[in-house]
């Protein structure tokens, strides 16, 4: 939970979080913490979701009336939640917070993970997958 690890930091028994640039400002780390680590591993994404039984009972013309807009509402939300992560982070990194920045190299964090994926092996399909789109 947030507020424990908030207290963790501030009793010195935990040396680091992750959570989205929002959270590190809203839940009070920003003022305790020296160091932002450029992880690339948080997507900001907003979501639609419906019952499909409602969707299904739906006239096609209502259905596809519904899916752009619903494709419309995605690119806005998904624009503003980036544009507004990418505030938070200048706030972090910038003059407001001066957090120190640190990036840690990708294939560092995989070989750093590795042992997620081989004891996982029933996830290989889809990590085949997420790697294909990577490149």
């Amino acid at each position: 939970a947030a507020a424990e690890a908030l207290t963790g930091i501030q009793q010195g028994t935990v040396d680091a979080v992750e959570m989205f640039n929002s959270a590190i400002i809203s839940v009070g780390f920003a003022e305790l913490v020296q160091y932002y680590v450029h992880t690339n591993h948080i997507y900001t994404v907003g979501t639609l979701l419906m019952n499909q039984n409602l969707f299904n009972g739906m006239s096609a013309e209502d259905q596809q009336v519904f899916l752009d807009a619903a494709a419309e509402m995605a690119k806005e939300t998904n624009e503003s939640l980036r544009a507004n992560d990418e505030a938070y982070y200048q706030d972090l990194v910038g003059e407001k917070y001066g957090l120190t920045e640190c990036f840690l190299d990708s294939a560092t964090l995989q070989e750093m993970t590795s042992v997620v994926y081989d004891n996982h092996p029933e996830f290989a399909d889809f990590v085949a997958q997420v790697q294909a789109k990577k490149a």
